[in-house]
């Protein structure tokens, strides 16, 4: 039994330990998913899949993703802070899908400003 708690990588789909951190521990890309197989896979150091794909670590927020854009305790909601990355946030859009059954909005942090 692994010391690890485990989870499946975002990227590669591999069955991966998780560090303390909660990311997926650095690994090898996988033959036949179009990763480097010699360098390490692109989920490495990342959530792993089902979790939205940006965290502190990530880099600089822009915003966040989420359904409604306005809040209401009436409809299922979800919400996740989302970097620059486009392919980051088609991954939050996608996650907030998931949750709510609607495509996530994005919504920039100048819109969230508190007055």
């Amino acid at each position: 039994m692994s010391a690890y708690p485990r989870a499946e990588c975002r990227v590669c789909g591999r069955d991966s330990a998780l560090n303390a951190d909660e990311q997926v521990r650095p690994h090898k890309g996988r033959t036949g998913t179009g990763l480097l197989v010699s360098g390490r896979c692109p989920g490495s150091g990342r959530p792993p899949k089902g979790e939205p794909p940006c965290d502190e670590d990530c880099g600089r927020k822009a915003g966040r993703m989420c359904w409604p854009e306005v809040y209401d305790p009436a409809l299922p909601h979800a919400s996740a802070y989302v970097c620059y990355d486009p392919e980051h946030q088609a991954e939050a859009a996608a996650w907030v899908k998931s949750k709510t059954g609607h495509e996530g909005v994005f919504v920039g942090r100048q819109a969230v400003a508190r007055v």
